[in-house]
This record gives C-alpha cells, structure tokens and sequence, in this order.
C-alpha cells in the first residue's frame, strides 16, 4: 500500500506499509518533509502511532485502526 501526500512537482513524500510496519519517505521538493519536527530526507522513516508529519503546509497525526 502506497499513500501520497503534498504535491507532485513542489513537494511530496510518501507512506507505505512494509511488514515491519509503515514508513515515510521524502520524494521530491526543496523543503524535506518532516517528522516530529525533524527532516526526514530521502531514506525511509518509521512510523508509530501519534507521529506528526509535515508535507508543505499541511501537518498530519498518524494513526492506526
């Protein structure tokens, strides 16, 4: 499962589910992606429930169901 958030030609990262769980990558845009206040660059982050994430202007809680 592949999701996107921002985007595509300013900035965007994607989240997606790995067996180890799921994980945040920053794809393309001047200003990284950030996760709980912290740049997130092009290698994968994990992601546990309650992290903030921020693509463009847009902040975001992951949670899970």
């Amino acid at each position: 499962m592949l999701h996107t958030f921002g985007v595509p030609g300013k900035q965007l990262a994607v989240i997606n589910s790995r067996p180890q769980g799921y994980f945040i990558t920053h794809v393309e845009g001047k200003k990284p992606a950030r996760l709980n206040g912290k740049s997130i660059g092009h290698e994968p982050r994990p992601l546990a429930p309650n992290d903030m994430f921020e693509v463009g202007n847009e902040k975001l809680l992951f949670l899970l169901k």
